[in-house]
């Protein structure tokens, strides 16, 4: 065994088997091999602790901003197929009284209404539409706005087009537009 003093310090070096309790002095105090190995242990533990906490905190503020910018998107979305519905004070115009409540499932939805662009007191003839297109939320949405531009265009070239007619040229106008083709087509969305 040997002993020095290193600057105030008594350290010594003795060989460590499962025979030996080996003490280590610092100044007045004296820590057991055992005692250092699990505070050393609690460190590392306390260290990998606190990176696992700083990633998840990382993450979780990613995941934040990411559904932030998700949110925002589909709520302009919403103020965008808000739009597309018929004002109120357009089918007053033809209607002693007209009340619509929109509240699609989630934020966008499937559901609309839809009349011919020109509703005025002096047409003879307007249409008037309800479509529940297939889904709801976002994939609701954008079928709602392909059915919106399909039947602006129809009756925009056919505006004395009748209903059972103007609703299979919509049919097939987003058959077309989502290259549904026969019966074995991927998808049967409309």
């Amino acid at each position: 065994t040997r002993f020095r003093n290193v600057t105030g310090v008594q350290t010594c070096a003795l060989p460590i088997s499962d025979h030996f309790l080996v003490r280590l002095s610092f100044g007045s105090s004296s820590v057991s091999l055992e005692e250092m190995r699990l505070q050393e242990t609690l460190q590392v533990k306390q260290k990998l602790l606190l990176a696992a906490m700083t990633a998840a905190q990382a993450e979780h503020d990613k995941a934040a901003k990411l559904l932030a910018d998700h949110l925002d998107s589909v709520t302009y979305a919403s103020r965008l197929q808000k739009n597309l519905l018929v004002p109120n004070e357009l089918l007053n115009k033809r209607f002693s009284e007209f009340r619509a409540i929109w509240e699609p499932r989630e934020i966008v939805g499937g559901d609309i209404y839809w009349t011919t662009s020109s509703v005025s007191e002096q047409d003879e003839h307007f249409s008037l539409a309800l479509f529940d297109c297939t889904g709801h939320g976002v994939p609701g949405a954008m079928l709602s706005l392909l059915v919106t531009s399909a039947i602006d265009r129809i009756f925009a070239n056919h505006p004395e087009i009748a209903p059972d007619a103007a609703l299979m040229a919509v049919d097939g106008s987003l058959r077309a537009a989502l290259h549904q083709r026969g019966t074995g087509s991927d998808i049967d969305d409309g």
